[in-house]
């Protein structure tokens, strides 16, 4: 017993000078529920969540592709298990699928060099791969999975393909803006999401609107429902003024989601795409001309 507690003691305060904030990444979730405005970059700051580089990436106001890659650390566990050390994860955030593999690899030679140069020699009883309890997938920080949640659905959204026929408008009559056949804002469906090792089943219900800029400095108008061609469309606009504009639509959505597997978590997040335009259409003056007989 007197061995097997030194042995710990020494895990532990290894552990200390290695881990530190780290371990807290194993944490319960805290709470739930749609982002608040500035919710989300406040919860981004904590640095036992995620690395501080991340920030960039996961606030933009275009939707984010963040790649969050789950890094291997030792940590304290079940001092019956394994000489009271388990496998925890650290999350980074990488802005391309090169960068991802290069932080996967550097997070596995760290992990195997404390093991190399410390635990196979002093306690030879430890296995490397043996997980911290209580799930590992369940212990994933909420602001990684709702970021990888919302890198994953944005990903199928329809985007809209924005069109004013005939290709230009005319003063004093409507202009209708079709968004595009396959663009909706109704999404629900059933997404593989991954993060780091772990698998989620995820079924998905997003709802989105469209908001549209058009050109002529009047006020941004958001529709929610997508964009038809005349005569049946709902999104329309007069201009008074001829000459050039660029007429802008973004998509916002919110995304309610319920992980199924491998554990019951429900939450919501929000997305903005990139914005989609029609560049300089033409706004032509119309007139009526009289035709006498």
């Amino acid at each position: 017993m007197t061995r097997r507690l030194l042995a710990v003691g020494a895990v532990v305060l290894v552990l200390g000078l290695v881990g530190g904030a780290a371990l807290a990444l194993s944490s319960d979730w805290e709470g739930g529920g749609a982002d608040s405005e500035g919710g989300l970059e406040n919860e981004l700051r904590s640095p036992a969540e995620v690395d501080a580089g991340a920030l960039d990436i996961a606030t933009g106001t275009a939707v984010s592709q963040v790649t969050w890659v789950a890094q291997p650390i030792w940590s304290a566990g079940d001092p019956d298990i394994n000489l009271g050390v388990c496998r925890g994860w650290h999350y980074v955030a990488a802005e391309t699928d090169e960068e991802a593999a290069l932080l996967r690899q550097e997070g596995r030679n760290e992990y195997l060099w404390l093991f190399d140069s410390l635990y196979s020699h002093e306690f030879p009883g430890v296995e490397i791969d043996v997980d911290c309890p209580g799930g590992a997938a369940a212990a994933v920080p909420a602001v990684v999975l709702r970021d990888a949640v919302r890198t994953a659905v944005t990903g199928q959204l329809p985007r809209p393909e924005p069109w004013i026929a005939p290709g230009f408008a005319l003063t004093g009559l409507d202009a209708y803006l079709d968004t595009g056949p396959g663009h909706d804002l109704r999404y629900d469906q059933t997404e593989i999401v991954e993060v780091g090792p772990f698998t989620y089943t995820v079924e998905v219900a997003a709802r989105g609107t469209t908001s549209v800029d058009w050109g002529d400095g009047s006020d941004a108008v958001t529709y929610e429902v997508p964009g038809r061609p005349y005569p049946s469309g709902a999104i329309h606009h007069v201009y008074r003024d001829a000459g050039p504009v660029d007429v802008t639509v973004i998509d916002r959505w919110v995304i309610d989601f319920r992980v199924v597997d491998p554990v019951t978590i429900v939450d919501t997040v929000t997305a903005v795409l990139a914005p989609t335009s029609i560049e300089e259409l033409q706004v032509r003056g119309y007139r009526s001309v009289r035709v006498s007989r």
